[in-house]
């Protein structure tokens, strides 16, 4: 063994922390962990004097360090990591959603409630948690937002970032998961459960636009969440949110809806199809608007059952 492959060695298995290993330099870190990673691959050093050392471990260990790296400073053994905030511990028990701007762990508080913990992957103020106390002052609607119940930084490579937390009910579907699962059953959503979603979507989207919050997020179906056993709907993804009073929530959501919708009732399609560009409608007068079509089309209503494909369970 070479005394560089030695001393990369020594490194790996010495390392407490990701930035040991791979500094805080996004770029460097990644072209320090490729070469790293080549260098200690079992397979490359076959035929060398390993000195007893383990590479399945080293190598091991370097692909931990690379998740945690990547998921901000936060150990890829979500199962046994735990984070405190300074007023609880949560256990993360995995991850329920990531993309180029948060990454979502589910997790228990020492307590024993279940929650959602939203680590931001960029350093940036986030206002999420604020949105969602601004919008429990609306009493009455509270059941179509999760609550928020912590709020907190963490140490992460390049700084603090910002961390809330919030409350989970279980039987909750996203929206994309439901979508992918009718698509590849090949069947199609029932105008019927397209009507009572797309009402709690207004009543949700009515709630944000009186306490004067902007979602900014809604054509992403993750942020969606659906409990298609009682009919319950909640808005979630709040990382991008902002003080601000705007339909372009609508907009975007009306969009997604019409392309759910395409075997509704024409009726339907065209109320969506009518939401495109009416950022000076109020969205609770657009229910109103709404629940006149549904009674028409459908008549007195009645509660539909909503019929999930059986896949729904390969859709994690």
């Amino acid at each position: 063994m070479t005394e560089e492959l030695r001393k990369l060695v020594e490194l790996i298995l010495s390392a407490n922390t990701c930035t040991d290993i791979f500094g805080t330099n996004k770029k460097r870190a990644k072209n320090l962990y490729h070469s790293y990673a080549r260098q200690v691959h079992p397979d490359n050093v076959k035929g060398i004097d390993t000195e007893s050392v383990d590479f399945d471990k080293v190598f091991g260990k370097l692909s931990e360090f690379w998740e945690e790296f990547k998921n901000g400073g936060i150990s890829a053994s979500a199962a046994s990591n735990t984070i405190n905030s300074g007023r609880t511990t949560y256990t993360l028990k995995g991850v329920d959603f990531e993309n180029d701007r948060i990454k979502v762990f589910r997790a228990v508080s020492s307590g024993g409630d279940n929650v959602q913990l939203v680590v931001e992957r960029q350093k940036l103020k986030n206002e999420a948690y604020d949105l969602l106390i601004k919008i429990a002052e609306q009493k009455e609607y509270t059941a179509f937002f999760p609550k928020a119940i912590d709020e907190f930084a963490i140490a992460q490579p390049d700084g603090e970032h910002a961390v809330y937390a919030q409350s989970v009910t279980d039987g909750f579907i996203s929206l994309r998961r439901i979508k992918n699962a009718f698509d590849k059953s090949g069947q199609t959503i029932d105008g019927r459960d397209i009507a009572w979603i797309w009402r709690r979507v207004l009543t949700a989207l009515g709630t944000m636009y009186d306490a004067e919050v902007l979602h900014n997020g809604l054509s992403d179906l993750d942020n969606i969440l659906i409990h298609p056993a009682e009919h319950g709907l909640i808005i979630t993804g709040w990382y991008a949110g902002e003080f601000k009073q705007s339909a372009s929530d609508l907009n975007d959501i009306a969009k997604v809806f019409y392309e759910l919708s395409a075997d509704a009732p024409k009726d339907i399609l065209n109320f969506f199809r009518g939401c495109l560009g009416k950022n000076v409608y109020h969205p609770f007068t657009l229910l109103e608007e709404f629940d006149n079509l549904l009674s028409v089309l459908y008549g007195e209503r009645k509660f539909h059952e909503f019929n999930i494909p059986a896949n729904i369970e390969e859709e994690l």
